[in-house]
């Protein structure tokens, strides 16, 4: 009894969790079967309305055609209903969890920025610094030697993006000059994605470098930690003093 309550809890869950995409293959199949459903009805119909102004002079009105013919069209109307009540519900559900993680980042974000001020006020700058150096360090310890190195058109000094942890060769001033120019773009813009900020660095963008980005309320601030990457080349580290934000192109 109670494994059978675990199995009923677990299939219960797995259903909650996947409801949009089960809501938008439903839908998709909703789609389908009212065409289908329309198809059959129409001809129906047809010999209905043929038969009807057979028998009558001149042509039936549209009051008189719904009348004779809606019986037809009532299932491919509730299975239409239905597939639309899906799309709703699983743009619902979407748009929720959407706002939940974004809620919920920026949650995490505040609780960063709150836990570094207040470590700097107990413990120092330096300290704080130090800190955040031994954690590059085991950022970069983990990135195999084997990695992929972007090239840029910039010098070959080894730098690697904390964000994706891609590393690539570049100069200080070839960095610092794209971060410049992404605070430009950002108060002459409103935002910047970071994508944008890919872009002036001369790598590759990323999968969800469109829906992260900065505002003018969230600049653009970076952090820089010289490392060794697996105890050979010299790295800098590029980390994000304020982490990129979700919706940063939306208004009001």
């Amino acid at each position: 009894m109670i494994r059978l309550a675990r199995y009923a809890g677990a299939a219960k869950k797995l259903v909650a969790d996947n409801s949009p995409a089960v809501l938008t293959a439903v839908a998709v199949v909703g789609v389908v079967t009212t065409a289908i459903l329309v198809a059959k009805a129409a001809p129906k119909a047809h010999i209905d309305l043929a038969n009807e102004e057979s028998e009558r002079p001149g042509e039936a009105d549209l009051t008189d055609k719904v009348l004779l013919t809606y019986r037809y069209y009532i299932p491919a109307v509730a299975v239409g209903t239905a597939t639309i009540a899906c799309i709703i519900g699983a743009n619902t559900i979407s748009t929720k969890r959407s706002a939940a993680l974004a809620s919920a980042y920026g949650l995490t974000e505040l609780a960063f920025k709150e836990y570094r001020e207040k470590a700097i006020e107990v413990i120092g700058e330096a300290k704080e610094t130090k800190i955040h150096d031994e954690v590059m360090k085991d950022v970069v310890d983990r990135v195999p030697e084997s990695s992929q190195i972007f090239m840029t058109d910039g010098g070959k000094q080894l730098f690697l993006d904390r964000h994706t942890e891609r590393l690539f060769e570049s100069d200080m001033e070839s960095v610092r000059g794209a971060v410049n120019d992404i605070n430009e773009v950002i108060y002459s813009d409103m935002y910047a994605s970071l994508n944008d900020f890919y872009r002036l660095l001369g790598i590759p963008t990323s999968t969800v470098g469109e829906e992260l980005g900065w505002t003018t309320d969230v600049p653009l601030k970076v952090r820089y930690s010289a490392q060794l990457h697996q105890g050979k080349r010299p790295v800098v580290v590029v980390d994000f003093e304020k982490a990129p934000v979700r919706d940063y192109n939306r208004f009001g």
